[in-house]
C-alpha cells in the first residue's frame, strides 16, 4: 500500500509504484524458489510421476490472479500428502505472474492507476468516513431497539411493525456490510488507511 500523500507528485508516484512492483516480483521469485526446492525434494523421495495433460488453465489463471492481487502465499498450509503436481501448478502460475509484472505496459498502467487513486483518495475517504459514521449510529440504534424488544412480551412484540428487520442483533448493519464483515473490522481497516471516523 502506498503512503497517503496530500499533494501527489507524478515522479514520486512513479517511483513508489515501481518499488511496489519490484517488491511483488521479489516476493514471487522467492516463493517460486521455495516451491521449486520443495518439488525437487518430493521428486527425490517419491520419484518422477508421469506427466498428464489436463485442463489446468483455469486453475493456473486463478492462482495467477491471486498473485497479481498481492496474495503472495498460494500454499499457506501444505496438504497432508503434498504432490509435485500441486507445486508445478503453483510454479506455472508464478511464471505467468512474473511475465505480466515485467511487462512495460503493465508498469505504465500501474503508475497511471496509482496516480488516479491518489488523486481521488481524499474525496473517497470522506465518503467512507460519512458512511461509517452513519453505520455506527445505525448500530447503536439497533442495539437500543434490541434492548427495548427484549423487555417486551414475546407474543406482543411480534405484532409490532418491522420487528423482523429492526433490532435483530445487528442484522441491518450486517446486510449493509454484505452480511459478512463486522463493523468493528471495517472501522479498524479505516484507521489503518488513515480515514478519520468521528465517534457517534
Amino acid at each position: 500500500m502506498m503512503p497517503v500523500m496530500a499533494d501527489p507528485d507524478p515522479d514520486t508516484i512513479a517511483r513508489l509504484t515501481r518499488a511496489e512492483l519490484a517488491r511483488r516480483v521479489g516476493a514471487i521469485v522467492e516463493q517460486r524458489r521455495q516451491a521449486t526446492m520443495r518439488a525437487a525434494e518430493l521428486y527425490a523421495t517419491k520419484g518422477p510421476r508421469p506427466v498428464t495433460v489436463s485442463p489446468r488453465i483455469a486453475n493456473v489463471r486463478e492462482a495467477t490472479r491471486r498473485l497479481l492481487n498481492g496474495a503472495h502465499s498460494l500454499m499457506p498450509d501444505p496438504p497432508a500428502e503434498e504432490e509435485p503436481e500441486d507445486l508445478e501448478l503453483a510454479i506455472e502460475a508464478m511464471d505467468a505472474a512474473l511475465k505480466i509484472l515485467s511487462d512495460a505496459d503493465v508498469e505504465a498502467q500501474a503508475i497511471d492507476d496509482a496516480r488516479w487513486a491518489l488523486a481521488h483518495q481524499e474525496a473517497w475517504s470522506k465518503l467512507v468516513a460519512r458512511w461509517l459514521e452513519r453505520a455506527q449510529a445505525l448500530a447503536e440504534a439497533e442495539a437500543e431497539a434490541r434492548a427495548w424488544l427484549d423487555r417486551q412480551d414475546d407474543r406482543r412484540r411480534n405484532s409490532l411493525p418491522l420487528t423482523a428487520f429492526i433490532g435483530v442483533s445487528g442484522a441491518t448493519v450486517a446486510n449493509a456490510l454484505g452480511g459478512r464483515t463486522p463493523l468493528a473490522d471495517v472501522l479498524a481497516a479505516a484507521k489503518v488507511e488513515g480515514i478519520k471516523v468521528r465517534a457517534s
